[in-house]
């Protein structure tokens, strides 16, 4: 297992991916032979009722992503030498300018005046989002 949860109150389930492993766990049976396969906690209750915080979630980086997919996105961070930020949503969209993920908790951090839809969504610049990767299990380790 991968990652810790961000310092602080992140309402976005925010998960630093340093690389340093903070857990083993048995390998599901989907991912057995699977090249650079990993898991992550949970972090935050963004995504319940679909995933609960302290849950793992299980990774296959080599599988294609489609709209509603559950996975992990690893966001790099703003300077130099900054962890990567993973998170666990739903894949919306991607184009060449961002990425667009959604969750099933309401966002504190928009404002009230804004769409419906934007209180349920992340987007990340395109340039800062190095990988989407899918979800292919879960389950309480």
């Amino acid at each position: 297992m991968l990652g810790r949860a961000a310092a602080g109150n992140d309402a976005d389930g925010r998960i630093i991916l340093n690389g340093g492993r903070v857990g083993d766990a048995l390998i599901p049976p989907q991912l057995i032979g699977v090249p650079d396969a990993y898991g992550v906690f949970v972090h935050g209750d963004s995504m319940e009722p679909r995933y609960h915080p302290g849950e793992a979630v299980f990774v296959n980086p080599h599988l294609p992503v489609r709209r509603d997919d559950y996975v992990v996105v690893q966001v790099a961070g703003d300077f130099e030498g900054d962890d990567l930020s993973g998170y666990i949503k739903r894949f919306w969209s991607m184009s060449a300018d961002e990425v667009i993920l959604r969750q099933y908790k309401r966002r504190e951090d928009v404002a009230n005046d804004e769409p419906e839809d934007e209180h349920f969504t992340l987007r990340f610049p395109r340039e800062k989002v190095i990988a989407v990767h899918k979800i292919v299990a879960a389950g309480i380790v």
